[in-house]
């Protein structure tokens, strides 16, 4: 298929927001590229009510859809059969995410 494009939320337990930003800053982003995804745009509301302390959301596209989907912060965005032993990451409280449907 066509570009595909992921949009992920994170919502990260209380004081963690800094932590999430800087392992995608310092890891992931460069992760992602390195499998050949593109980092489109990364945003936090800016609305207390609606998470403005604790949420990430982001936009990264793929060159299509036969690709793993990637979980963990970008930590599996790996190709299956590479993909690290993964420690617990205490920093994200949910992903509430589902791919999106084109319109």
């Amino acid at each position: 298929g066509g570009r595909v494009f992921e949009l992920r939320t994170y919502v990260t337990a209380e004081n963690r927001l800094k932590n999430l930003n800087a392992r995608f800053r310092d890891h992931t982003c460069a992760l992602f590229e390195k499998h050949g995804m593109t980092n489109i745009a990364y945003w936090t509301p800016t609305d207390e009510a609606k998470g403005k302390a604790n949420t990430l959301t982001y936009i990264i596209s793929h060159k299509s859809q036969n690709r793993p989907a990637p979980t963990g912060a970008g930590s599996s965005a790996m190709p299956t059969g590479k993909r690290p032993v993964l420690r617990p990451w205490p920093t994200v409280k949910s992903s509430p995410n589902a791919p999106p449907r084109p319109t």
